[in-house]
């Protein structure tokens, strides 16, 4: 935990994580913020910690604490996993949660020195990191990984992919991790590739947007692009399975329940719902300068 303000100033509230949940008030379907009264034993799990300002500039701390086994609950509020709850809350609370659960998470990653292996230590509210040998020194600080997400299709159909680890039902576009050395533009048309064995047209490669994704950390570098066509299969073990879908037969397997599709607030969700629909399609059949989704 932060040491109180030294300037005599109220301490944030204070906002609870446990692994990948995050404290509710469950009347109120928003994530508690509590004072140090109020949070109790709470406060003696604590082994992370990092200070944030929301949107009206008020201080917050994002505490993380290990497994929560209370003697006594706190009243009308319980862990829920974020991911699940995230569709429920409006953006201001999506957005100060996903940043404080990134954090966390890096802080988690980086307990020992990359460097040298000693203990790291916590600075300026958790936004860095310090060596603890004097002899290093090293200083870490926050880091997010680029990811692609594309949708791509070929005519009036949509490529999209489950992942051996979803449910039966569950399906969407297709994503990778950049790698060391290649632009944005580049994993693209490797990931497409290695994932299903379509090779994308790289001049019809657009834009699309970004979104930070908490889960742990990640950049969401989001394009569109069109196909040379064949037949998608799994190729490299990422997906258990991977097919085109029209229109037509996607909107009828939606309402019949037999397929779902990627949480409302994930912009992998915006690419499918915006083909479904067919907005601000260019006649390219491209989405351009959608940010922040």
């Amino acid at each position: 935990m932060t040491d109180s303000r030294p300037d005599g100033s109220p301490d944030p509230a204070l906002v609870f994580f446990c692994e990948s949940r995050v404290m509710i008030d469950l009347r109120r379907r928003r994530p508690c913020r509590l004072d140090r009264a109020q949070a109790g034993e709470l406060l003696n799990q604590a082994r992370a910690s990092v200070r944030l300002e929301d949107a009206s500039g008020r201080l917050l701390e994002a505490v993380a604490i290990e497994r929560f086994r209370p003697r006594q609950r706190i009243p009308d509020a319980d862990f829920e996993p974020l991911r699940g709850i995230a569709a429920e809350l409006d953006s201001e609370s999506w957005q100060l949660l996903a940043r404080s659960h990134s954090l966390l998470e890096w802080q988690r990653a980086h307990r020992y020195c990359g460097s040298c292996g000693h203990p790291t230590e916590a600075l300026d509210g958790g936004h860095r990191r310090r060596c603890s040998n004097r002899d290093c020194g090293r200083l870490d600080f926050p880091r997010t990984d680029p990811a692609v997400i594309m949708r791509i299709t070929h005519e009036d159909r949509l490529l999209l992919g489950r992942q051996p680890t979803w449910p039966e039902q569950r399906r969407s576009v297709l994503a990778g991790f950049v790698h060391p050395g290649e632009s944005a533009e580049e994993a693209v048309v490797r990931e497409v590739h290695e994932e299903s064995g379509i090779q994308v047209d790289p001049a019809s490669l657009s834009w699309f947007g970004s979104q930070h994704w908490p889960f742990p950390g990640s950049l969401m570098l989001a394009f569109t692009a069109r196909a040379q066509g064949g037949e998608p299969h799994p190729r490299d073990g990422e997906l258990a399975r991977v097919d085109w879908w029209t229109r037509t037969e996607l909107k009828a397997a939606l309402e019949a329940d037999r397929i779902a599709l990627p949480g409302q607030r994930s912009v992998a969700r915006t690419l499918i719902d915006e083909w479904i629909k067919g907005d601000g399609l260019h006649d390219n059949g491209l989405t351009q300068g959608r940010n922040n989704r």
